[in-house]
């Protein structure tokens, strides 16, 4: 009995030793704005063994992850990983969209003083985030933040009980937060905010990382499908910053790998300075990449421009993975990393290849539709806004109307489904989801947020300019994204099966014995919790 009991004592102070160091500290969700899944297997041989290929290889790598809604853009993806759940949901149907209540179009994280003045909070969010419930399992006392070159990106993950978010105004060149959060560190923004300090990455060129030769994944780079770096400026490295600088100020960082370099600077002087990971209390901290996406929908795709920023942020992620190993323990904090949608290739490009592809005129196709409205069914002003291939009808008029909304919403359908790009229109309101495509749409339909009538483009059309490429679609290209768990608790593995993105917050939450955030309707990915 005596041994029996030792075993026992031995067994027991075994698992309090293991939890005890296999507790996270910190749970770090990384996005990296418009990274599509196969940037990880295209761009391989490029990337080091301390970045990209040690989260892949040291970490449970789901491969098959998917958005399960459209509309595929920032701010609702940034919502739905870290609420898990969509839009009909957490009711971030766009980067902005069309108000009933305030007759305009309104921005995901604005929120209207007393005043009429506007600031930034996460109000219009409807869900808890994974930053709130970290900050609800300990009574609040441990912190939360984002950190973003955007506002919505740094606002949207750490939620509405978030200590602070922060992010990059281009106009003043400096890291700023809103007076909405009560736990904004003005030391920290005035200390990396000096005008040394920022200047230094716009200080040296942009240039290519490895020889062009290299870059055999993309395309030539003097070509007729990329936008210039701006207005005045060229398409084709090298890029002189300084030159870009003089003509757009400090915006200029949104769209060069060096954005994504002074995000990360930005988000380990945070973690010193507010001290992360250093009590017995779990923090929160979002961190996303925004340079990415503005890089992709200047240049496109397959542009050396997307590769060698890639490239760079492998670096960039390699530098923070070593800083988390040694400030918190390789075991001690729970890392993923995922992308808000994926993009597509410019449409010319695929023409140029034989592959059809095509342009989405809004205003032409808005126009029209009103024109064949009055025509069809008398009365004037019938659509109030198209935004985010969404049709909002002026209620009004359907309703003074001798003809039935159905009627109305009928011929509407039939008219936009007659326009090029356009495969089906959806009305919600009438229209069952029968098929996938209707189903994804539903997904991403909010009733309060969303128009009576949603578009679903052709597979390649964009609604967007003749350059570079852009996102929003149903379809494989702007879904399906990178998924990586790292850290505490997560066994290297390949995980083949298809998962949700939605599934990410309920995932992370199961490790770390998280209730879920309210209104999530993923599910965790048992083989990453076991």
């Amino acid at each position: 009995m005596r041994y029996l009991g030792l075993s026992i004592w031995s067994f027991l102070f075994f698992l309090n030793v293991n939890a005890q160091t296999d507790k996270a500290k910190i749970v770090i969700g990384i996005v990296v704005d418009q990274m599509r899944y196969d940037y990880i297997p295209k761009f391989w041989d490029d990337y080091s063994d301390d970045g990209f290929k040690k989260l892949v290889s040291n970490g449970a790598f789901c491969v098959n992850t998917n958005y399960d809604y459209k509309p595929t853009y920032t701010a609702p993806g940034h919502a739905s990983i870290f609420t898990g759940t969509g839009p009909n949901h957490h009711g971030i149907v766009g980067n902005s969209w069309y108000s009933r209540k305030d007759s305009s179009q309104v921005y995901c994280v604005s929120e209207k003083n007393k005043d009429g003045s506007y600031f930034y909070s996460p109000k219009r969010l409807q869900s808890q985030t994974i930053g709130d419930m970290v900050r609800l399992s300990n009574g609040f006392k441990g912190k939360a933040f984002g950190v973003a070159l955007k506002d919505r990106s740094a606002i949207l993950p750490c939620g509405k009980s978030a200590n602070a978010a922060y992010w990059f105004d281009g106009d003043s060149g400096k890291w700023i937060s809103s007076d909405y959060y009560k736990g904004q560190n003005e030391s920290l923004m005035d200390s990396f905010n000096q005008r040394q300090n920022i200047n230094q990455y716009i200080n040296h060129d942009w240039n290519l990382s490895l020889p062009i030769e290299n870059y055999a994944e993309s395309i030539e780079d003097k070509n007729d499908y990329e936008g210039n770096l701006t207005k005045n400026g060229k398409n084709y490295f090298p890029y002189s910053i300084q030159g870009a600088f003089k003509e757009v100020g400090y915006d200029i960082l949104k769209t060069i790998p060096q954005g994504n370099q002074m995000t990360a600077d930005f988000a380990i002087a945070l973690i010193d300075e507010e001290k992360l990971g250093e009590d017995e209390f779990l923090d929160f901290l979002s961190i996303s990449f925004s340079a990415t996406d503005y890089i992709g929908h200047r240049f496109g795709v397959n542009s050396k421009e997307i590769q060698d920023c890639y490239i760079k942020l492998d670096q960039t992620i390699a530098s923070m993975i070593k800083s988390f190993d040694s400030k918190f323990g390789k075991e001690n904090y729970l890392l993923f990393l995922t992308s808000d949608h994926g993009a597509v290739e410019n449409p010319n490009y695929l023409k140029h290849h034989n592959i059809e592809a095509g342009f989405i005129d809004d205003k032409l196709l808005k126009k029209g539709l009103e024109n064949a409205l009055q025509q069809k069914f008398g009365g004037e002003n019938w659509i109030l806004k198209f935004t985010n291939m969404n049709i909002y009808f002026n209620l009004e008029t359907v309703n003074k109307s001798s003809y039935s909304k159905s009627e109305i919403y009928s011929f509407t359908k039939t008219y936009c489904e007659n326009q090029p790009g356009i495969f089906q229109a959806f009305a919600p309101e009438f229209d069952q989801a029968n098929n996938q495509i209707e189903q994804i749409c539903m997904r991403g339909y909010h009733p309060k947020n969303s128009g009576e009538l949603i578009l679903i483009e052709e597979p390649n059309w964009i609604d967007y300019s003749k350059t570079g490429s852009t996102h929003g679609s149903p379809y494989n290209y702007d879904t399906h994204v990178p998924l990586i768990f790292y850290g505490t608790q997560i066994r290297a593995q390949k995980v083949n099966e298809s998962v949700y993105v939605k599934d990410i917050a309920p995932t992370i939450c199961t490790i770390l014995s998280l209730s879920f955030p309210n209104l999530t309707t993923g599910k965790a990915i048992e083989k990453v919790c076991k």
